[in-house]
């Protein structure tokens, strides 16, 4: 729901009106691994995407808009994950992408976030690089180097 929600609010600052199917509809992409190795996370990914959809156009929307959500498979590869990435952008005309649960699939898509000025969030990427990418590129968990630091002081503190 996070994810939406800013990705809703940001879009709304893109002014390309092309990347609107209609004046009532703001379209967001999502890109996931829903297939291949990290197909558990993807599919995750996809439900709390959809719940969150579902919950948002419920409560009306943003400022009456109701949100589409056009979801790929990235087949838990990064170069098909550059390829939806492009698609979702180009001939989708999304105004802002959500983004993989696996690091190395939001590395090239972050690439293409940046190409084409789309911004993008991932809630899962915990590689520092993936948000260095640039200021089109967000992320909503808490980097490796920090979730490191937690778990070793939750070691030495209680086991």
């Amino acid at each position: 729901m996070v994810s939406l929600s800013a990705l809703a609010i940001v879009s709304c600052t893109k002014k390309d009106e092309a990347s609107q199917t209609n004046a009532n509809t703001i379209v967001i992409g999502h890109y996931a691994s829903l297939t291949g190795e990290t197909a558990t996370f993807g599919q995750s990914s996809k439900h709390g995407v959809d719940l969150a959809q579902e919950q948002f156009n419920a409560a009306g929307g943003l400022n009456g808009k109701k949100i589409e959500v056009i979801t790929y498979d990235t087949q838990s590869k990064p170069e098909e994950a550059s390829s939806v990435v492009t698609k979702l952008i180009t001939q989708d005309n999304v105004v802002a992408l959500i983004g993989e649960v696996a690091s190395r699939l939001s590395l090239v898509a972050g690439d293409k976030a940046m190409q084409f000025k789309t911004p993008m969030i991932t809630h899962a990427s915990t590689n520092p690089d993936v948000t260095k990418k640039g200021e089109y590129v967000f992320r909503i968990c808490f980097m490796d180097s920090y979730q490191g630091e937690v778990i070793a002081k939750f070691a030495a503190d209680n086991l």
